[in-house]
This record gives C-alpha cells, sequence and structure tokens, in this order.
C-alpha cells in the first residue's frame, strides 16, 4: 500500500463529501433524483475510477464506509441517500470493468442501483402528480403570453393548449423509457471517463478494449427485448399497453444507434470522423423521427443480415466478425 493510494481514497471521500454538501447548500432539488449533472456524473465516474486505481481494494471499500459515516452525520437522509447510489454505481462500474465484462453487462450492473433509486423516488412523487402539476404551469404560463383579444387569439389559445396537453400526456406515458434511456446514457458517459481515466494512469491493456462505432452492434436479445414490446401492445390492455410502448421505445432508440454505426461503418473509407458526425447532425436536425426510426429498421435488420459484410477488404479496420 502505497502513501498516494491512500491519499487518492481518502481524496475519492472527501471530494465526494464536497461535492455532496456543495450541491445541498446551494438549493440543489433532490440531488438522488438528477439523472444527468455535474454531482452525479462526477461520483461515479471517481469511485469506478477508485476502484480500478487503488490497491488493496479494502482502502476504497475504507473510504467509502468514511464517506458514509462523515455523509450520514452532516447531510439529510434523502440527499445523502442519493449520493450513495452513485457511489455503489461507480464500485459496481469498477468492478466489472476489473473483471473484464461485455459493456453491455457492465452497463447493466451499473444501472442497477441507479434504477432502484428512480423507483423509490416514483413512489415517494408518483408521476401523475407530477405531470398534473407541470400541466398547469405551462397552461398558466402559454395564458399569461397570449395576448388578450379578439375570438381569433382564443381560438388560437385553446388550440395551442389541447395540443400542450397532448404533448404532456404523451410524455407522461412515456416517461420511463425517457427515464431509463436517460439513466443508460448517463452511465455510458461515466463509464467512458473512467476507461479513458484508468488507460491513461495504467495504459491501454489496463482494461479490456471494447468496440469503437463502426465495429459496435447490439447483443442479438434486443431483438427479443422488441418483440416483448410489440407482444405486450397487441394485448391492447393496461398497463401492459403504456409497458409495452416503453419498451419499443426502449429498444428503437437503441437499435437506432447500431444503425448509425452501420453509417460510420461504411461511410468511413469516404468521410472522415468529424464529416460523418456532421452528416449525422444534420439529419437528424432535418428529420430526426425518420432518421431515428429508419436506423432502427437497419439495425434491426443488421442482426441478420450483417451490413457490414459489405466494406470491403482494406477499408479501414474492416468489418468485426459476427460474435
Amino acid at each position: 500500500m502505497s502513501t498516494r493510494q491512500a491519499g487518492f481514497a481518502l481524496a475519492a471521500a472527501a471530494g465526494t463529501w464536497l461535492l455532496g454538501m456543495a450541491a445541498a447548500a446551494g438549493g440543489s432539488p433532490g440531488i438522488g433524483a438528477q439523472l444527468i449533472g455535474i454531482v452525479p456524473l462526477a461520483v461515479t465516474a471517481l469511485w469506478g475510477a477508485a476502484w480500478l486505481l487503488i490497491a488493496p481494494r479494502a482502502l476504497v471499500v475504507g473510504a467509502a464506509l468514511l464517506w458514509a459515516a462523515g455523509t450520514a452525520l452532516a447531510m439529510p437522509t434523502g440527499a445523502a441517500a442519493g449520493l450513495a447510489v452513485y457511489v455503489t454505481s461507480g464500485l459496481l462500474l469498477g468492478w466489472a470493468l476489473g473483471r473484464g465484462w461485455r459493456p453491455d453487462a457492465v452497463l447493466a450492473i451499473a444501472l442497477v442501483p441507479v434504477l432502484l433509486l428512480l423507483v423509490a423516488a416514483a413512489r415517494e412523487a408518483p408521476l401523475a402528480t407530477m405531470f398534473e402539476q407541470a400541466g398547469r404551469q405551462m397552461s398558466a404560463a402559454l395564458q399569461r403570453a397570449t395576448p388578450s383579444g379578439g375570438s381569433g387569439d382564443a381560438r388560437s389559445a385553446a388550440e395551442l393548449e389541447a395540443g400542450l396537453a397532448q404533448a404532456v400526456k404523451l410524455v407522461r406515458r412515456l416517461w420511463p423509457s425517457l427515464l431509463l434511456l436517460g439513466a443508460l446514457a448517463n452511465t455510458a458517459l461515466v463509464c467512458w471517463l473512467v476507461r479513458v481515466t484508468v488507460r491513461r494512469a495504467r495504459g491501454p491493456q489496463s482494461v479490456r478494449p471494447w468496440p469503437s462505432l463502426p465495429e459496435w452492434r447490439l447483443p442479438f436479445y434486443m431483438v427479443w427485448v422488441l418483440a416483448a414490446g410489440l407482444l405486450l401492445v397487441l394485448l391492447r390492455r393496461q398497463p401492459a399497453l403504456d409497458a409495452g410502448l416503453n419498451v419499443i421505445v426502449a429498444a428503437t432508440a437503441l437499435l437506432s444507434l447500431q444503425g448509425l454505426a452501420i453509417f460510420a461503418a461504411l461511410s468511413r473509407r469516404t468521410l472522415p470522423p468529424w464529416a460523418q458526425a456532421l452528416v449525422a447532425t444534420l439529419a437528424l436536425l432535418v428529420f430526426a423521427p425518420g432518421v431515428l426510426a429508419g436506423g432502427a429498421v437497419i439495425g434491426l435488420m443488421d442482426q441478420w443480415v450483417d451490413f457490414r459484410r459489405l466494406v470491403p477488404p482494406g477499408g479501414g479496420d474492416g468489418p468485426r466478425s459476427r460474435p
């Protein structure tokens, strides 16, 4: 055990405590309920890197227990519990990376504490109440912004309010899948930060190599997830209908990423990475629904067709063989 590693462990505990206290002092509402923010991102990445860089691991566990004791004495229970979730998520992420798990397994195990936190938060503040309050606030803001005039203005305001109510209703139905995708994106970003930190500190071979975007593909079980969502929708009964819609939205978003990977693989001979990113961004800005749906269809077909075989030999690194 070196003094440097012991200092890193203590710095992780102190840094987490200071981040939590700063967020609480700044009046940040619901630290634990924030999916994407500086505090959850920094805390999870910090403990994930600590697990991989500090030896023996007992130092990391001791630092986590020291932080927990200090936080329990100085912070409200809700905020402390929220931070504990992200500390646990970071430790699980670091442990899974150290074991050489596949990317989907690493993200899944790191997501478990966050999803449990989201379920607990939803039980404390039901979605129906939250969206009713949000709808009333937006409706009041719309009425203040609409000038009072003739019947035309009143009709326009009524149409806008009806459209707003429909949008709020749709978001409420799809809220679980949107939360899941947000949590997954945040966890993926944390995982990338941890991997970059560890590779720079220990060398490229310190963690298991992951495929680059042109070589990336979803596991085949995503097809069965999508099929399960379609089956639930076909039942046409609540709550199975809403559950199926959320499963389809989440699966479609992930499959569209595989479609993006195929585009990157097929275009890397003619377009540099910055041009690929520019084309994809412009396409999303112009017609996001069509691009996402088309990407999901291509990603689903790729589970059987393997479009990346169309890349001729010598085209960059070449397509990765199917596992």
